[in-house]
This record gives C-alpha cells, sequence and structure tokens, in this order.
C-alpha cells in the first residue's frame, strides 16, 4: 500500500495526517483538472467502500454485486458525495 498511498500524496498533495475522506475528495478534485472527456466518479468511492467490486480472476457469485453501506437514497445526505460532486462540478 505504501507505493499507492506515496503517489496519493504526490498528486494531491495531502498531508501524512490526512483522512480518508480528505484523501478521496482531493483525488477527485485532481482528477476534475485532467484533459479527459469522460470523468466517472463511483459509488464506492463516495461511500469510502474498501471492498474491491470485481475480484479478478474469480467465479463467484457475489463478484460485481457487492451491496453498498447504505441505500441509495441516502446517497444525497452523505457528504463526502456532496464533496466529490461539487469537485467534479468545478471542472475547467
Amino acid at each position: 500500500m505504501a507505493p499507492v498511498r506515496d503517489r496519493l500524496q504526490r498528486v494531491t498533495g495531502a498531508p501524512d495526517d490526512a483522512s480518508v475522506d480528505e484523501v478521496i475528495i482531493a483525488a477527485h478534485h485532481c482528477l476534475a483538472q485532467s484533459h479527459s472527456r469522460v470523468l466517472l466518479a463511483t459509488l464506492e468511492d463516495a461511500l469510502a467502500v474498501t471492498d474491491r467490486p470485481n475480484q479478478p480472476g474469480t467465479v463467484q457469485d457475489t463478484n460485481w454485486s457487492r451491496a453498498l453501506p447504505l441505500p441509495i437514497e441516502d446517497l444525497e445526505d452523505e457528504p463526502r458525495a456532496a464533496a466529490i460532486g461539487e469537485a467534479l462540478s468545478r471542472r475547467s
């Protein structure tokens, strides 16, 4: 994990003591600066889900079917999701 953490820290400028939420939001601010024509945020990022939805090399019924930690209707009340939306809406 150290290489991923180091790269995220370098790209986002997040301090060593940054929370997971701060890093997720900072990463989306960086993504908003990209020149890509298509930019997406995942529900997993908005809800800080750590489990991967896809387990490569598996054929389990649960692959690509992980439940979110809260109902989709509650997403609009999630501050992290709102901050990600705000970051992406300021895309230059």
